[in-house]
This record gives C-alpha cells, sequence and structure tokens, in this order.
C-alpha cells in the first residue's frame, strides 16, 4: 500500500531508538533511573512524505529542502504510529509513524550544510 502524507504532516520511520537498543542488549542491565532518563530524549527519523505545506512557515532555505530522505529529530513517540497491516510486529508498527512538521526540532546536516558538531 502507497501512503503520501498530506497538509503540514509528514511520514516518517524511526531509524534510531536509543532505549529500544538499550533493551536489546541483554547482558547489560541500567538502573531504571537511567531508562527515565532515556526516555525523555530525542528519536531519529527519516522522512518518506512531506505534505505540501510542510515546512511551509521555516526559513527560505528550509524550504527549499527535498525532504524525502532526510533525517529529522524529534522528541520521544511523535504524532501516531502508522499500522496498515494487521499480521505487523509492534516494532514494525512503531517504526512509521505520521507526525506533525512542528514535532521535528532538529534537521540533521547533510554534505556541507551548516551545523553544530555534536
Amino acid at each position: 500500500m502507497r501512503v503520501r502524507a498530506v497538509g503540514r504532516y509528514l511520514l516518517v520511520r524511526t531509524s534510531f531508538d536509543l532505549i529500544d537498543a538499550i533493551e536489546q542488549k541483554s547482558t547489560i542491565a541500567f538502573p531504571q533511573e537511567t531508562i527515565d532518563k532515556l526516555k525523555g530524549g530525542m528519536q531519529v527519523h527519516t522522512i518518506l512524505s512531506a505534505g505540501p505545506s510542510a515546512f511551509d512557515d521555516a526559513a527560505a532555505v528550509e524550504q527549499s529542502f527535498n525532504w524525502i530522505g532526510r533525517r529529522v529529530m524529534t522528541s520521544r513517540y511523535p504524532g501516531h504510529a502508522v499500522d496498515l497491516d494487521p499480521l505487523a510486529t509492534d516494532a514494525e508498527v512503531a517504526s512509521v509513524r505520521m507526525i506533525s512538521c512542528d514535532e521535528v526540532h532538529a534537521i540533521i546536516a547533510e554534505g556541507e550544510e551548516d551545523g553544530a558538531d555534536v
């Protein structure tokens, strides 16, 4: 099934979730306090589809981006999970989300683009 974002929405795939990565490493035990702190962190997503008015209030240089394939940062669990396959696992359902462009906190710079080294 093909899905296209409309309005100010973005269809994204979660490409990195620190908490999931930690939970998969069964040999490392983290205190609950550490896990709780991480839950307030950020997630990295790859944009699969952008609505025609997404980022229309952004700076001119950002409006000129080809948003498809760009990586952006949001808070944890933005928007809504997209569940189109009744046989999909929980991990697959959580990896594709429909979010508002207002939920994007940062754009991951590519090539020679300006950005802070972190």
